[in-house]
């Protein structure tokens, strides 16, 4: 099989993965594959002459812990958000108390949970994603 050398991100055709290249000063430095279901491939230029070629791949998620404000607000809506810290979930506890004009009648509390995150920041688990924030569109 003779193989030639691939100048431009066009001429990569694979079936149901995306090609993306990273180039400096016109040389490819970085060439990314990424699949119909998200996940990643990357092959990157070692940093001198004698270094190695790497084959990365994202980093598996890790376990660390959120605050979640959930509930069912003002037995209407469902609620889970995720906050980094505590005082981001209680600073958002007060705003939802601030709707329903008094002081615990929003239905909603302050959860620390252990979450898988992904690299990206994401947490990976399943939410309640079709409520998560629908309250700041209430009426009231």
């Amino acid at each position: 099989m003779k193989l030639k050398i691939v100048k431009e991100v066009e001429e990569v055709a694979l079936s149901g993965v995306n090609v993306e290249f990273t180039q400096v000063g016109g040389a490819i430095t970085t060439v990314t594959f990424k699949d119909d279901e998200g996940r990643l491939l990357v092959i990157q230029k070692g940093e001198s002459y004698t270094g190695s070629l790497n084959v990365l791949i994202p980093e598996p998620p890790k376990s660390e812990e959120r605050f979640f404000v959930v509930g069912r607000f003002m037995d209407m809506i469902d609620v889970e958000e995720a906050f980094e810290s505590e005082h981001e979930a209680k600073d958002r506890l007060t705003a939802y108390e601030r709707k329903t004009g008094g002081y615990n009648e929003s239905g909603l509390k302050v959860e620390k949970r252990v979450v898988l995150v992904a690299s990206t920041g994401q947490i990976v688990k399943t939410l309640s994603a079709a409520n998560v924030g629908a309250a700041d569109h209430l009426p009231f």
